[in-house]
């Protein structure tokens, strides 16, 4: 190697630098690529993950491989091959966002079924064979809910895994850049429709009994239902609805 040996304070039997044995800086260095024994040197920066100790020969092919991998042709082909792993997914995106049918399925309205049912002269029992027609639509309609909450499901995963690629990636970009791109809330949440609470009729306690109504129509000789019905539509008394009868009797 073209640097010396240095023991390491942690392991004395590793380079400082390399992490290497002094057996490794010597000629009797085995090369990790061929397996030959000889002077080797390291293929990259030290302790970089990819960088290998390789003999000279090694050393000099890898060489030639990158300089051939940075040709023109070859980018081009990686830039392609990009291009087309982009293209396809968005092709699969758009797959997703084209079943819409699921959704937002062409029917048939029900009052023209019921009316071609009952111009059909062909059908008898025509009641029933439109209520056959609506239990099909309706199971046809129950398999394309859950193929549609499957896409869903599946649709939310993939965003998720996008979204937390995007925040980690981004955070690379220059301030102005990430401004430019606008920030993805992970925490964002479709908020759910008001659910409108059905307004519940106060009961209104009544001002009457059959024992009082009795009372009353004797006591003011009057109908007993009369005087009944008229607390009931005025809320009133048994005593105050009597009353109430006789005015308007003129009495």
């Amino acid at each position: 190697m073209q640097h010396p040996f240095i023991p390491s304070q942690l392991d004395n039997t590793k380079c400082a630098s390399c992490k290497y044995t002094a057996l490794d800086h010597t000629s009797g260095a085995t090369c990790e690529s061929c397996g030959n024994s000889g002077t080797c040197e390291i293929s990259g920066p030290f302790n970089h993950p990819q960088s290998i100790l390789l003999c000279m020969d090694c050393l000099e092919k890898e060489k030639i491989a990158v300089h051939a991998n940075q040709s023109v042709e070859k980018q081009e082909e990686r830039i392609n091959k990009h291009n087309e792993i982009i293209k396809h997914a968005r092709l699969n995106d758009k797959a997703i966002v084209q079943k819409t049918d699921l959704f937002n399925a062409q029917t048939v309205a029900n009052i023209e079924l019921k009316a071609a049912v009952d111009q059909n002269p062909e059908i008898i029992n025509k009641q029933f064979a439109y209520c056959a027609l609506l239990k099909e639509r309706i199971e046809h309609f129950s398999n394309v809910i859950f193929d549609a909450r499957k896409v869903l499901g599946e649709a939310t995963e993939k965003q998720k895994a996008l979204q937390v690629e995007f925040s980690l990636q981004a955070n690379k970009l220059r301030a102005e850049e990430r401004e430019k791109l606008g920030a993805i809330d992970l925490n964002y949440v479709v908020s759910k429709p008001k659910t409108i609470k059905p307004t519940v009729k106060k009961t209104v306690e009544k001002k009457f009994t059959q024992a009082t109504v009795r009372e009353a129509a004797a006591k003011y000789n009057v109908q007993r239902e009369i005087v009944q019905m008229i607390c009931v539509a005025r809320n009133v008394d048994a005593e105050t609805a009597a009353k109430i009868h006789l005015a308007n009797m003129g009495q």
